[in-house]
């Protein structure tokens, strides 16, 4: 099987998730709730306690998710190939660049921004029999990963890809 864990794929690498600017945005507008939350007046202070508490566990695992890695990453590319996030959080599947075949800009029903990239030879029935990868798709006798940029750019983001798939 090609399933890797995160912390063996080598710099340098492309992570496809969002950006540090979006999660410390995030993170601050947060950070506000809770303290409003921390300074509004309730007449329960059992009620008010709960609250606080909840909030701030909402807070804490948000933050820990994101500093543990990977936390919304669904690709990371390298000189080596492409690695596609599985079911758990910190193990990818790993498609060597030989074996990658077209990467498309595509449109999603719900979210019209994806990307679409073909897989090729011996890895396309290892990634249809694994069932650790989601969105995968047979079409027309070609298997494709569909997969989300993460509020990324898609052509800059092929771009930078094509680029690693040259450089290997």
């Amino acid at each position: 099987m090609s399933v890797v864990d995160s912390a063996s794929i080598e710099e340098p690498r492309l992570v496809v998730a969002p950006a540090a600017w979006l999660f410390m945005g995030a993170l601050a507008l947060l950070f506000m709730a809770f303290l409003l939350v921390v300074f509004l007046p309730m007449d329960s202070e059992l009620l008010k306690g709960l609250v606080v508490v909840v909030s701030g566990l909402v807070l804490i695992g948000v933050t820990r998710n994101h500093f543990r890695g990977d936390y919304l990453a669904t690709m990371q590319a390298n000189a080596r190939g492409l690695y596609f996030q599985t079911d758990h959080p910190h193990r990818y599947f790993h498609l060597p660049w030989e074996y990658v075949g077209n990467l498309e800009a595509i449109s999603f029903p719900l979210n019209s921004r994806g990307l679409r990239v073909e897989v090729l030879g011996d890895y396309r029935d290892r990634l249809v029999r694994s069932r650790q990868v989601g969105n995968v798709r047979t079409e027309n006798g070609r298997t494709y990963v569909y997969t989300l940029p993460q509020l990324r750019d898609r052509e800059q983001l092929i771009r930078q890809l094509e680029g690693f798939r040259k450089g290997a």
